[in-house]
Order: structure tokens, then C-alpha cells, then sequence
């Protein structure tokens, strides 16, 4: 793929699907499709250029999931709240019935 279509493609993801943390996206040689970091600035994905051309926008987009979720996560938003809500609910009102039916047994 060339590097201006790559270029077109990481611009319309980061327009359809922005962040407020940057990120900066590496393609380079690698044993693994793709990986996301967060230096605790800002979000570094890295793609493996020897894949073909559907594959990096796959695995481009695959990562670009795990930047929009660990900010969310971060921020204390989106799916993070429902999960913590679930945590907290069985930790409050459903761990010690659990205590209870395992003492049972």
C-alpha cells in the first residue's frame, strides 16, 4: 500500500472515530499484526507492514478500538461505567450470597 493511501486511511479513522489523546500510527516490521501502547501522553500503534494491504487496514482498525476503549476506560467512560456498575453491584450485594452458598456445599 502506498504511504499517501495509508495516509487517507488513518485520516478518515481518526475523523470518524476521534480521541483526545494523540496518537501516533508506525507501520513497521513485526512478529505480531498489530500492538497499541500508552506512554502516558499518548497512544502508539504500530501495524506490520508485511501483511497485505486489507490486513494492516484490519488490524489498523482492530487497534484503533483499543486506543477508543482504554481512553474511555481512562476517562471513566462509555462501557467502562457499566462494567465498574457490575463489579461494584456483585461486590456490595451478591459476593457474600456467593460466600454463603459455597460454605452450603
Amino acid at each position: 500500500m502506498t504511504t499517501s493511501r495509508w495516509r487517507t486511511i488513518t485520516a478518515k479513522v481518526r475523523k470518524r472515530f476521534p480521541v483526545e489523546t494523540p496518537v501516533t500510527i508506525r507501520r513497521k516490521k513485526m512478529s505480531d499484526a498489530g500492538l497499541t501502547t500508552f506512554d502516558g501522553r499518548q497512544y502508539h500503534i504500530y501495524i506490520d507492514f508485511k501483511q497485505n494491504d486489507s490486513a494492516q487496514v484490519e488490524t489498523l482498525l482492530h487497534e484503533w478500538g483499543h486506543v477508543i476503549a482504554m481512553e474511555q476506560a481512562f476517562k471513566h467512560k462509555g462501557p467502562w461505567g457499566k462494567i465498574y456498575g457490575n463489579i461494584y453491584e456483585w461486590w456490595f450485594h451478591g459476593s457474600e450470597e456467593e460466600e454463603e452458598e459455597e460454605e452450603d456445599d
